[in-house]
């Protein structure tokens, strides 16, 4: 809900249950590649490698999705994800000027919330190359951060055929600003490469703002001129919203409400 057509002070679609939506990563055909391979649709496996060290640091960047050995947490944010029922009342008091204008006292009051109890949905995306769909270097980023003995700055890097740590990295590597190791030490960047596909969870049932109680209410005043061709009304409309959930909120993080506690807005045509 939320319009000029139903609850004035609100915007399109802006009242809404927000529900937890966490996407999970799950990767396949893994591929460890030098800097020259970090992007391209093609990914170069990088060589000199012993094998089954090869295959360990591959296992690290193939990511389970939201279960599994290796689950990997893309991102965690809400969504809108409306409801299945709504309740709305529209109260008006108008007063006529002159002619075709008048003003009209409002008060909007409405909800909208979820009945059906429908646990977890999950949506999977097809498998796509890691770079053009996550962006450049992000796989090898969501490695660095799932093992931060290995994390060095969001990046992996090797020395011979073994991975470095953290400590060893900030003995023999400098970030100024961007991570740099001289060539004496023998300490190499890699990345890895691979299909990804997207797993997300949304948690209907958790939702913010899906109880019968979550009501949003507007109250205000509009100068309403009637067209006579068109046979429909221009609206000029000053809003106020007592209870307004806008901006950042605790119930619901990483998500912003929009909207205003007050303002103006024009629009043609009936809210009831």
């Amino acid at each position: 809900m939320g319009s000029e057509y139903d609850i004035r002070g609100y915007n399109t679609r802006s009242i809404s249950p927000a529900a937890p939506f966490d996407t999970y990563v799950t990767t396949r055909n893994v591929v460890v590649g030098n800097e020259f391979s970090a992007t391209g649709t093609t990914p170069t496996q990088i060589t000199g490698l012993d094998p089954v060290r090869l295959q360990e640091i591959a296992n690290l960047g193939t990511f389970t999705g939201p279960s599994g050995v290796n689950p990997t947490l893309y991102v965690n944010t809400y969504r809108f994800i409306g409801g299945d029922t709504q309740l709305l009342g529209n109260f008006e008091y108008r007063i006529p000027i002159f002619g075709p204008a008048s003003l009209a006292l409002f008060a909007d009051v409405g909800t909208v919330f979820n009945i059906r109890k429908t646990g977890t949905q999950v949506i999977n995306s097809n498998f796509l190359p890691d770079d053009t769909f996550l962006g450049a270097g992000v796989m090898t980023a969501l490695t660095a951060r799932n093992n931060p003995e290995i994390n060095n700055f969001g990046g992996l890097y090797i020395h011979g055929d073994r991975l470095v740590s953290t400590e060893e990295f900030r003995r023999f590597c400098v970030r100024d600003p961007i991570p740099t190791c001289s060539p004496e030490s023998g300490i190499k960047p890699i990345f890895l490469r691979g299909e990804v596909q997207t797993n997300s969870l949304v948690r209907v049932d958790d939702a913010a703002f899906n109880d019968f109680g979550d009501f949003r209410s507007s109250i205000g005043v509009e100068l309403r001129v009637q067209v006579p061709i068109v046979n429909v009304p221009f609206r000029l409309i000053y809003y106020y919203n007592p209870n307004a959930k806008i901006g950042l909120r605790e119930e619901v993080p990483n998500l912003f409400l929009p909207g205003k506690k007050s303002g103006f807005r024009f629009t043609v045509g009936r809210t009831f």
